[in-house]
């Protein structure tokens, strides 16, 4: 019973070794570093000046503490849940139909996505993906007009096909779709989208400029955004996508 009261109690101290490396590490990159403190002492330290001991110790102690902290922050910060965006691609996804007891190909179709990648060692539960909302460019005022898309709408993840995920490792948020038989409408890849916003799109020109606001969130994890430059152009299935910066 005392043996392994014993065993539990040190196993708690098997990784102080690698604790010691690490503070050891930061310890001297805080005590000779550039902080101010250690320029200080430093200085004072090679011209021979006759510093006090409470000085050196109250030193040595700040240079304990704030290397820990150190030690304890990158730790820290490898395991805070954070997400980025990736690329925007199109990728052509075969589909099929089915007509009674036949199962036969169905439209040729393509679906725009956009990667979201884990930024840190975390895992990122209750994942959801919301586009915002989308605007047109209006040539002759020369800026963006808000459309009948102007609430958020829950985005599906690719392959699952729901509006909610755990990331483990990056994944892909579809956005919209067009299909070969849609006259080259936008149909957005949603659970659930209202009509109007369907008949926006449906009147749209294939020379139409749109700009979709992206949104990603996730549970204890700051929520991201992004906006998208979207024009089908002459082709359905080769749209032109491409990333809004702000500095544009």
């Amino acid at each position: 019973m005392a043996t392994k009261w014993f065993r539990e109690r040190f196993r708690k101290y098997d990784l102080f070794a690698e604790y010691f490396a690490t503070l050891k590490e930061t310890w001297v990159d805080v005590a000779f570093g550039t902080g101010v403190p250690a320029i200080i002492f430093v200085v004072l330290w090679s011209l021979a000046v006759d510093i006090p001991r409470w000085a050196v110790v109250l030193f040595l102690i700040w240079a304990h503490i704030v290397a820990g902290y150190f030690g304890w922050l990158l730790d820290h910060v490898r395991l805070i849940p954070k997400l980025e965006f990736g690329e925007v691609r199109v990728v052509k996804t075969p589909t099929t139909e089915t007509i009674g007891p036949v199962i036969r190909p169905g439209p040729e179709r393509i679906v725009a996505q956009i990667l979201v990648r884990l930024a840190t060692e975390a895992t990122v539960t209750e994942c959801r993906g919301q586009l915002l909302r989308v605007w047109k460019w209006r040539e002759t005022e020369k800026h963006w007009v808000i459309t009948d898309v102007d609430e958020p709408v829950d985005l599906l993840w690719s392959t699952i096909d729901q509006p909610v995920r755990t990331l483990t490792v990056d994944q892909r948020l579809c956005i919209f779709n067009i299909d070969n038989l849609s006259d080259f409408h936008i149909n957005l890849w949603a659970e659930r989208v209202q009509h109007r916003m369907v008949a926006m799109f449906e009147a749209a020109s294939r020379d139409d400029i749109f700009k979709f606001d992206i949104s990603v969130s996730g549970k204890d994890c700051p929520s991201i955004e992004a906006s998208i430059r979207v024009c089908v152009g002459d082709q359905w299935d080769s749209p032109r996508l491409g990333r809004i910066y702000k500095s544009n």
